[in-house]
């Protein structure tokens, strides 16, 4: 096997472990697009005043296959706080997006997928998503890497109300 075809089988899999450990192998149906779902319910995909929180199911669908897990992301003073995890609790990925700055940067990550390049390509997708997220879309799609970002609110088993709500006051 040559050098370059091990580069690139090494890259290929690097990127597929970074797909798996964001949130997870599943499959879900749903009736409506989570366009739909939330222009019903009229729900938040941003926290937009201070010391909310919104919870999200996020979708992440590349050419390879599709991931699923939740984000849930907290707004406090001038920045929002966010973390990526799967079904089970593991969590990728906790960032911090500062709002005046227009910057994401990464604070915790797995190790199997801290690398330079990775850690790149998920600050500029995070960024571009939060900006989507702000905008009231549900959907987007990193089109250099064919990767679709799909979010829909979680809600709250007993009220089913929207969840955004205060986030826990530090002590």
């Amino acid at each position: 096997m040559s050098k370059a075809t091990n580069l690139s089988m090494r890259t290929f899999l690097v990127f597929v472990s970074l797909c798996c450990c964001l949130c997870g192998w599943t499959q879900t149906s749903s009736p409506e697009s989570p366009q739909q779902q939330c222009m019903a319910a009229g729900d938040s995909l941003y926290p937009q005043k201070d010391s909310a929180v919104v919870k999200l199911q996020t979708m992440i669908e590349m050419q390879q296959g599709y991931i699923s897990g939740i984000c849930i992301l907290s707004h406090k003073g001038d920045s929002i706080r966010g973390a990526i995890f799967n079904e089970f609790g593991i969590t990728a990925m906790e960032f911090r997006y500062a709002i005046s700055n227009d910057e994401v940067r990464l604070t915790a990550v797995l190790p199997m997928i801290d690398k330079w390049y990775i850690r790149g390509v998920i600050r500029k997708d995070l960024r571009e998503v939060l900006h989507a997220l702000r905008d009231g879309q549900t959907v987007w799609q990193d089109e250099k890497y064919k990767i679709k970002f799909k979010f829909t609110p979680l809600k709250d088993i007993d009220t089913d109300d929207e969840i955004e709500e205060p986030a826990f006051q530090d002590q």
